[in-house]
């Protein structure tokens, strides 16, 4: 796998097009087209939630430095301001991240709920 992923990219598309040719999806009746999505959230969502981490923690870094460099108290105040926004800001990106994999991971269970009404 290379820095991007690329290659799992490609090879996940190649996947979900060929069980595509050949009707591989009988689990999801009605909800086919959702199959090739979730394969690719639930290889992607990993490698991407520990990116985010790892940016969000580098920048909270920057940040923290910066407010303690600051010179005057209104800067630091300042600093403090986005500091904490960004801390908050990446809390709330990896929580949604975490329900989205969750919802992924149970999507027969969601999808099972909803039943089509048959009239008669």
């Amino acid at each position: 796998m290379n820095l991007f992923g690329l290659t799992t990219l490609m090879s996940a598309l190649s996947e979900v097009a060929d069980n595509l040719e050949a009707g591989r999806y009988e689990g999801y009746e009605g909800y086919a087209f959702l199959a090739p999505i979730l394969r690719l959230v639930d290889s992607f969502m990993l490698p991407l939630i520990i990116v985010i981490l790892a940016a969000g923690t580098i920048y909270a870094v920057i940040l923290g430095v910066n407010m303690a460099r600051a010179d005057s108290s209104e800067a630091r105040d300042a600093a403090k301001k986005r500091l904490i926004n960004v801390i908050v800001g990446f809390a709330i990106i990896i929580v949604l991240l975490v329900v989205i994999y969750a919802l992924a991971a149970n999507i027969e269970a969601v999808l099972g709920l909803t039943e089509v009404a048959v009239t008669e």
